[in-house]
């Protein structure tokens, strides 16, 4: 039998480090450890909204809010954000000139406003802050700089426009619902890199602009009601696109950042968008290659060699809902898909001097002669010379390069559900129970998908392969006294 002991140890010492016994030296910094964090957030908001219809015909609605927060205290004007909305909303189909029996609803409704946000994360502020923390080597108490001031700091903001139309037909039996969309996003975050020698490596400042366009359509309909078997379906489908407008943050490395996203906001480009490096092949070693400036093979990646593959951000998405009934039987199929859009598959960096037990499967595939070059794109584990000549430009190549892009559009079958409904049955009198209801559920039940590797695009975020989505089987009994 064994019990815990509490003993003091040298903080000092190993602040400096030990070694382990796998000859690694391991280093306890008292900074991670010893700390107490809080955060204080005070922000209030005067909120005001009106709705009115006149004659059933004309509806005009309107909201209008301030919001402060004490996150933006360097000027008194930038502690507050007006954020409002207008909008109205005409019902043709109420108007003494419309008179149509097929249409039972047409109206048109627009509206105009401006959103807001900030950050809080803490990661933004008006006024220089700092970790204060003791340090063991200095035997004192040290701080250490967070945020450079920013007293400019605003809120991120959003000007939308948006206009729709809805119509019914046959006593409302099918609704279409179209919707179109124009939103300005202003005064976005961003990670701006500084001088090291301020002191600090970056600082978040409103950098940029952002417009995002798009058309949404929905359709619900009743195909067949009012008899023992009824079938009602609903479709929707959604546009999307965006472009970075302006952007004040100076990208210092694009040939290192831009396959990396370390720079979000690319004046004239999508915000999703996704950049490789020209994939050339493997050469006669199995060393990763691209493509240079002037169009040749190279080891070491130039700005020239990067080349945009997409948008991470469906540009086209959409569900699909049937249901179906049958006296006390329903059944409901959903599905969903989105279209148009790219992923990166997580590629093994081949480093070969990496202290990890673990590695991507698809090392299995990697160079390992003369003439592999010819059937696998998996580079070789690099020689030493390689290695000290290449530094992270092979483990770039091999993991962020154009062959680690597939596309990632999917359909799937989200959730299919069977249920049986028991009411006024004469089972139902020799027990205490007004209704009976058995649920059957699926979820995950098919996918397609338009790559060929097998991956589930759901399943991919940021070049890491996460376990996809189970099928699940799920069933549940309601019973009501």
């Amino acid at each position: 039998m064994m019990s815990y002991t509490v003993r003091r140890i040298d903080a000092k010492k190993l602040a400096l480090g030990v070694r382990d016994w796998e000859g690694l030296t391991q280093r306890y910094v008292a900074a991670d450890y010893n700390k107490l964090s809080y955060f204080e957030n005070r922000e209030y908001s005067f909120y005001s909204s009106l709705a009115y219809t006149y004659d059933r015909r004309y509806t005009f609605t309107g909201s209008y809010r301030n919001d402060y927060s004490n996150l933006f205290g360097a000027d008194p004007k930038l502690r507050r954000t007006p954020l409002w909305s207008v909008g109205g909303k005409w019902l043709l189909h109420n108007e003494a000139f419309f008179n149509n029996e097929w249409i039972s609803e047409l109206s048109l409704r627009s509206t105009i406003g401006v959103t807001g946000n900030f950050d809080r994360n803490n990661s933004t502020t008006t006024f220089l802050t700092a970790t204060r923390f003791f340090n063991n080597i200095a035997d004192d108490f040290v701080a250490r700089l967070q945020t450079p001031p920013n007293p400019k700091l605003r809120w991120e903001s959003s000007r939308t426009f948006n206009a729709g139309l809805d119509l019914g037909l046959l006593a409302n039996r099918f609704v279409v619902n179209v919707d179109y969309y124009n939103k300005f996003s202003y005064d976005l975050l961003g990670s701006q890199e500084l001088d090291p020698t301020v002191g600090l490596t970056n600082a978040y400042v409103n950098a940029a602009e952002l417009s995002n366009k798009g058309i949404e359509f929905g359709i619900q309909a009743n195909i067949l009601q009012n008899r023992p078997f009824e079938w009602s379906s609903q479709l929707n489908l959604a546009y999307n696109k965006s472009k970075v407008i302006s952007n004040k943050i100076t990208d210092t490395n694009p040939r290192l950042n831009r396959p990396r996203d370390v720079v979000p906001f690319l004046e004239g480009y999508e915000r999703e968008s996704l950049w490789s490096y020209r994939w050339a092949g493997l050469d006669e070693k199995g060393r990763p290659q691209t493509y240079g400036a002037d169009g040749e093979k190279v080891l070491v990646p130039v700005e020239e060699s990067l080349e945009l593959n997409g948008t991470t951000r469906p540009r086209y998405s959409g569900s699909f809902n049937n249901t179906l009934r049958y006296k006390g039987f329903n059944l409901s199929i959903f599905t969903v898909f989105n279209l148009g859009q790219v992923a990166r598959m997580e590629m093994p960096e081949m480093y070969g001097y990496v202290w990890d037990s673990s590695y991507n499967n698809k090392i299995a595939k990697r160079w390992r002669q003369p003439g592999d070059e010819h059937k696998t794109d998996i580079p070789a584990i690099p020689l030493m010379e390689d290695f000290f000549e290449l530094a992270d430009d092979y483990s770039r190549l091999a993991t962020l390069s154009s062959n680690s892009v597939f596309d990632a559009s999917f359909l799937r079958v989200r959730e299919i559900q069977l249920g049986y409904t028991l009411i006024d049955s004469q089972f139902l009198k020799s027990l205490p129970f007004k209704s009976v209801r058995a649920v059957m559920q699926v979820n995950n039940v098919f996918l397609w998908k338009a790559n060929k590797s097998g991956l589930d695009p759901e399943a991919v975020v940021s070049r890491m392969y996460y376990l996809p989505e189970p099928m699940v089987y799920t069933f549940g009994l309601n019973l009501t006294l």
